[in-house]
């Protein structure tokens, strides 16, 4: 029989609460559970074994109440419509130490072996021995299935049907072993559980009842497991022992080994090598001492077979087998020193429990590092991550603020130590905010982060800590460094207003002359011809950020900026640093906002499942058929990389033919990539379509619903090395509807229909589309809220995908930025970033967008629809209003 318990002390525990029962008689069950109606206490339905002990305890508190922690309690008997709801619980629930049986088997032959029970995980394998003594001759092979500490098992759940929902436990948590902070450092975790508790004597209670059935031996065999006590050198030790006396690069490589556990600290201790490290520096071999432990990371060491050597002692093997430069590259100064292009940069990878070292590694410069190139090793950047690499997220089920608040926001804001240095915040670009990716730096002398942030220009005058940081970040974005400009060759104009919207937000104008001498040092050209002069570059300068297009009329070596494209004053700064230039336009595809938006303006399913049919046939044949290979290369592939050129080299060789390996694992690794975008994000291929950068019509010609579009197209089969060869070009100026709109896309009136003219003055624009300056407002705020900074837009002459409906715009009113009323200091950057990171929904809002899409009768039109493109527009500029 169940009783009902009301008015429990909060603080008090089922177990409480069965002490006081159990002069009552013998309790099958207790449920202890948070009361609705009183937020004070909680309810618990209490069953007893029989009838008679439930009436006892009715018919004694009814005249005495109990106590519980000081508080009286009140027992009821639970009315039939309780009973019934309980009764409904209990039939899926099982007595206490009543194991449910998920798996049986059953034999005719009553002889069994020892058994070993096998846990596995993907290569590794731990076997523990069995205690059942009897023979068993035959091999059985049971999978259960486990979760490891990163996952949250999602074919099992408990659901309470009627009761309260269950509150969110899974609260996860950074290292706990404080400042010593060793957790990350351990591949294995020894668990002590108390053995006093009852549940444990319970535990043995059944195993002796199961010896005296002749189950199991009697008495119950415990086997000891064999541990020594780690000796964990915490980094302060290290820096004494060993990094004091060897130069950073062997040191970061030290750590680069120790964060991936291909050593530990005792072993460099007990092998001595930092002193071996120091002899072979001493003796002027530091690139052999850095190519010994190089080659560490190339050795398979695994924790689950115990006869593998550690990869430490394949350090000496290493040295002798060394060939000098003919081997791997070493990071001396003349490859790791910033150039106009590129940069050699140390990375990290932050985790909850561990930061993972990593190179240097080759990317992309900016201006930060040219400027600073002589300190490039100091240079640091650092990206953070969960546990297995993936994007860090904090969904309705996990709960991660420890981690933002103690983990990342610490670091953040009080650096770390790494190969003896202390690496401090210095700042992130915009690209890097998305990948929660951003820059720190080991100061010395004056190169410290403040000096550096005093450089990039006058920041004093914003207040928003959002556009502070975005501010700064335009310093940090990838570009290649051209040339020093005079004072002389700048020139500032102003920008076309009208009605309170600018329509040259972003966009600027160069001449032709100083274009030539900027992309000669863009392209590592002697020669460029008139004719291959890109139109327009997206370019940095100083505080300046924006597009710069072509004006024939300029004379000289010439800049016009306008004030949108001012962004912060920057005196120090006067190279012209070129983040992209158009040589050939590249091709644009449709994605699922895209046919979403298509779809509901009225074009068919059957246009775009014929243009992914042949996305298909295209992929299917491309390893086989020469023709179908280039087609993908060229529109598949970045024409300006060398890989590219290479790739249809080979392929005019003839080398598909004889299924060239090289060639053939290029091939198929391309093949992969698109068949995979093909499935996941719906890119498909569609003729005559482009994705352009978008520039004003600086003479005013164009109408307000005209745009000019001039395509100039290399048709080479394979791109020329060589700067005298001959360019095959075929251009065309493109005239009729053209459909216009920019990614991302959620409303349906971001699809524009205008027209595209044939205008001879803007001949000179190529690859490229030309705006007009006329009409009530700007054609590309009416695109998701675009601008002319550098968005590059969806342009397409395909007439099977030109709508022939049109919908109302959607009005993009940035919402009010976050204001100071002070000064933004460096630690309110750090608190955004950390901000930027819980609060970064675009992904999200983009999925539910496409999930209503799908099951509302009114698809993108519907309200839910309508509501979550607007919450994406926010959350496209969210990185700039902190709003």
């Amino acid at each position: 029989m169940e009783v009902f318990v009301k008015h429990i002390p909060n603080d008090a525990t089922e177990q409480q609460l069965k002490e006081l029962l159990l002069k009552y008689g013998r309790i099958t069950r207790c449920k202890l559970s948070k009361w609705k109606k009183n937020r004070n206490g909680c309810i618990a339905w209490v069953t007893f074994e029989s009838q008679e002990c439930a009436e006892k305890l009715l018919a004694s508190t009814s005249f005495n109440n109990l106590s519980l922690l000081g508080r009286k309690l009140e027992i009821l008997r639970l009315n039939r419509r309780e009973q019934k709801n309980q009764q409904k619980k209990r039939n899926n629930e099982s007595l206490d130490w009543t194991f449910m049986s998920e798996w049986k088997y059953s034999s005719q032959y009553p002889t069994y072996s020892e058994p070993r029970f096998i846990v596995s995980k993907a290569e590794k394998s731990f076997f523990i021995d069995g205690f059942v003594s009897k023979e068993f001759n035959e091999e059985k092979r049971v999978k259960i299935k486990f979760q490891t500490l990163a996952e949250k098992k999602a074919d099992s759940q408990m659901l309470d049907l009627f009761g309260d929902p269950l509150p969110d436990k899974w609260v996860r948590i950074q290292d706990w072993t404080g400042s010593m902070n060793v957790f990350g450092q351990c591949l294995v975790y020894r668990l002590t559980f108390n053995t006093f508790n009852d549940e444990i004597q319970k535990i043995k209670k059944i195993l002796a009842d199961l010896a005296d059935d002749g189950i199991t031996d009697n008495p119950v065999p415990c086997y000891p497991i064999r541990y020594t006590e780690s000796d964990l050198y915490s980094s302060e030790q290290l820096e004494e022992t060993v990094f004091k006396k060897l130069p950073f690069v062997i040191n970061y490589k030290l750590e680069c080994l120790l964060s991936h556990n291909v050593l530990s600290p005792r072993e460099i201790i007990d092998y001595s090598l930092g002193d071996r490290l120091k002899k072979l520096v001493d003796c002027g071999d530091e690139k052999l001492a850095w190519h010994g432990l190089n080659n560490l990371l190339n050795r398979h060491w695994d924790p689950a077979e115990p006869l593998n050597e550690r990869p430490i002692m394949a350090f000496e093997t290493a040295i002798k087998n060394f060939k000098g430069d003919f081997y791997e590259w070493y990071p001396n100064p003349n490859i790791t020193q910033s150039n106009e292009r590129h940069s050699c940069v140390n990375h990290a990878t932050v985790t909850p429990t561990k930061i993972y070292f990593e190179g240097p590694i080759f990317e992309t410069s900016n201006s930060i590092l040219r400027r600073y190139a002589e300190y490039t090793d100091r240079f640091l950047r650092v990206t953070f991550t969960e546990e297995n690499f993936e994007k860090l997220f904090s969904g309705t089920d996990v709960n991660l603020k420890d981690i933002y608040d103690f983990r990342i926001r610490k670091i953040l804001k009080e650096g770390f130590r790494v190969a003896g240095r202390h690496y401090d915040f210095l700042a992130f670009s915009s690209a890097g905010l998305r990948e929660q990716s951003c820059w720190f730096v080991a100061s010395t002398n004056d190169f410290i982060p403040d000096n550096i942030r005093a450089w990039m220009g006058d920041l004093s005058e914003i207040k928003i800590p959002a556009l502070y940081a975005a501010r700064m970040g335009q310093a940090f974005s990838s570009t290649v460094g051209t040339i020093e400009l005079e004072e002389d060759q700048v020139r500032y104009i102003l920008d076309v207003e009208r009605n309170g919207h600018v329509f040259s937000d972003g966009c600027g104008t160069i001449s032709p002359a100083l274009a030539k001498r900027a992309i000669k040092v863009y392209w590592r050209a002697r020669t460029v011809k008139e004719s291959e002069i890109p139109s327009v570059y997206q370019i940095r300068f100083g505080g300046c950020k924006g597009v710069v297009s072509v004006d024939p009329t300029l004379e000289d070596e010439v800049l016009c900026i306008r004030p949108s494209q001012l962004k912060f004053s920057a005196p120090r700064s006067k190279n012209l640093a070129v983040a992209k230039a158009v040589r050939n336009p590249a091709p644009a595809y449709l994605n699922r906002q895209i046919i979403l938006l298509l779809s509901n303006l009225g074009i068919g399913d059957d246009i775009f499942v014929e243009l992914q049919k042949r996305h298909q046939d295209l992929i299917k044949t491309m390893l086989r058929d020469p023709a179908k290979a280039k087609e993908v290369v060229r529109n598949y592939t970045n024409d300006s990389t060398h890989i590219s050129r290479t790739m249809l080299g080979m392929i005019d060789a003839g080398l598909i033919e004889v299924n060239e390996p090289f060639l053939k694992g290029l091939l198929e690794a391309k093949r992969c990539f698109t068949l995979k975008d093909l499935r996941y994000k719906a890119r498909i291929s569609v003729p005559d379509t482009f994705l352009l950068f978008g520039v004003m019509d600086e003479m005013g010609i164009l109408e307000a619903d005209e745009v000019f579009v001039h395509t100039s197209i290399i048709i080479n089969n394979d791109q020329p090395l060589e700067d005298d060869q001959e360019i095959k070009r075929k251009n065309q100026v493109r005239t009729g509807n053209v459909l216009v709109t920019r990614n991302p896309c959620l409303h349906p009136g971001d699809i524009s229909v205008l027209r595209a003219v044939d205008i001879p003055q803007l001949y000179h624009l190529k690859n490229c589309i030309v705006f007009s300056q006329k009409g009530q407002i700007p054609v590309v705020n009416t695109m998701s809220g675009g601008d002319l900074d550098g968005d590059e837009f969806f342009v397409s002459f395909y007439k099977p995908i030109m709508p022939s409906r049109k919908h109302e715009p959607m009005r993009y009113d940035r919402p009010p930025r976050v204001e100071l009323p002070r000064p933004v200091n460096i630690e309110d950057v750090c608190d955004f970033f950390v901000d930027f990171m819980i609060n970064d929904r675009l992904g999200s809002i983009c999925n539910l967008h496409m999930a209503f899409a799908d099951s509302h009768v009114n698809g993108v039109q519907s309200e839910e629809c309508l509501l979550l493109a607007n919450l994406a527009s926010k959350a496209v500029d969210f990185n700039k209003t902190g709003e």
